[in-house]
């Protein structure tokens, strides 16, 4: 089994700020995007043969693979779709473990977000 954890970049900023300039309207406006954008993904993954959501909320989002192998260019097209619908980034981490996954996702918030990061398995 496989797992992707999947983390919006910087979608909380944005949403504080229109709060803060009293940008109410605007807020609920830019939420209602991200909502959009995170159900597509949470519909493309639950579409994919094999795979399990196991859970979402806000932003972030956790995917099983029962079978197979995570496909990191289906991630990375998912992830484009991200952010066409809703103006944001999403950085995502693969591991074959949930914690693994985690271990990944924060990998690649490190490395300066907007990426698949994913553990290379070499067999000799």
């Amino acid at each position: 089994m496989e797992f992707a954890y999947f983390d919006g970049d910087d979608i909380g900023g944005p949403l504080e700020l229109l709060l803060l300039e009293e940008r109410v309207s605007d807020a609920c406006n830019y939420s209602k995007l991200v909502s959009a954008a995170m159900g597509k993904l949470i519909s493309d993954l639950s579409a994919s043969r094999g795979v399990d959501v196991l859970f979402s909320g806000g932003d972030d989002l956790l995917a099983a693979w029962r079978q197979g192998r995570v496909d990191v260019g289906e991630i990375e097209a998912m992830r484009r779709r991200f952010t066409g619908l809703c103006g944001r980034t999403i950085s995502v981490g693969v591991g074959s473990s949930a914690s693994e996954a985690l271990g990944n996702l924060r990998k690649a918030k490190l490395s300066g977000k907007d990426r698949v990061m994913a553990t290379m398995v070499v067999c000799e």
